[in-house]
């Protein structure tokens, strides 16, 4: 409640069975590689098709409830080990760097100055609008998506996230996907190989998404679980960096699909030293892929690999 009251008051001071091989779409950022140089990768053959969940965490440094979501989101991939695929994406008020509404009480000058906001988190947060009902809010797979009664947006208390993943996991999935990375130290370029497989007959505009995330960012987080509240070395896990393909991916079906009918993408991506002053690790960054229904936004599959094997 206390989120969603200072939301409110920040809103009114501002009023077939062959593999198609082919490569990205022209680049979409200046960070894009060519792939030209990157190795062919030889994707082993999968039988036991394992269904994987993308969690969306929206959140935002002085988000004080916001750990507490995160918490539920470490406890699900304990329940579902190596079956959640997270991304907290920083969005909105609770994410604006040295907070000009005012720090947290309690907080030195000079604290919350990083800068973990997207473009690509701030064209999710546009369409599905964790905004617009305060912080923390999670998406499972984006089921039920809503735009009027945003039906899509799972509660996190009481292990909200970890029983509604429950409700469906166990199903078998309509598609796999494996990644395969490639990292050259030497350049800071991170090549990455992707296969989607439908496993189901389906009708449909189906998308790959390609997404990189770092995790272990120690820097200042509100957090209403500790008094004082404000942590100067909480750690910021699975946080969004960037798109390799864009927010909304590249096409990988148009129609009728087929069980057994695959794609294999390369993607390039040369790792900036930092995301806005925040300095990027290598060693703590993964690539995230998602296939998703262009027509309902679900998610049918995800998967997640380090960018250094």
């Amino acid at each position: 409640m206390k989120h969603i009251f200072a939301l409110f008051i920040s809103i009114l001071l501002i009023t077939s069975s062959c593999d198609n091989v082919e490569n990205p779409y022209p680049p979409v950022n200046a960070n894009a590689g060519d792939t030209s140089t990157c190795d062919t990768a030889v994707f082993p053959v999968i039988t036991n098709h394992i269904r994987k969940v993308l969690i969306e965490d929206f959140t935002g440094h002085t988000c004080g409830n916001c750990p507490k979501a995160a918490a539920e989101l470490k406890y699900c991939d304990s329940i579902y080990a190596g079956q959640i695929i997270p991304v907290a994406i920083h969005v909105g008020y609770f994410a604006e760097p040295c907070p000009p509404h005012a720090l947290p009480a309690g907080a030195p000058a000079g604290s919350f100055s990083a800068d973990y906001r997207t473009t690509i988190g701030d064209d999710y947060n546009s369409t599905f609008q964790a905004g617009l009902l305060g912080l923390p809010q999670g998406m499972i797979n984006r089921k039920n998506f809503d735009a009027t009664n945003f039906t899509h947006f799972v509660n996190y208390p009481s292990h909200g996230w970890t029983n509604f993943v429950g409700t469906f996991i166990s199903t078998p999935p309509v598609a796999e996907i494996q990644i395969i990375n490639e990292y050259n130290a030497s350049t800071n370029k991170v090549c990455s190989s992707i296969k989607t497989e439908f496993l189901s007959n389906m009708n449909g505009n189906y998308k790959l998404v390609v997404l990189l995330t770092q995790d272990s960012i120690v820097d200042w987080q509100v957090d209403y679980r500790y008094t004082p509240d404000v942590i100067q070395n909480y750690t910021h896990r699975h946080a969004l960096r960037d798109a390799i393909n864009s927010a909304w991916g590249d096409d990988i079906a148009n129609g009728a699909v087929i069980s057994g009918q695959s794609t294999i993408r390369k993607y390039a991506y040369n790792i900036p030293t930092d995301y806005k002053g925040v300095l990027t690790h290598a060693e703590h960054m993964h690539i995230v892929a998602y296939v998703y229904d262009a027509a309902t936004y679900e998610v049918l599959q995800a998967e997640e690999a380090k960018v250094i094997p």
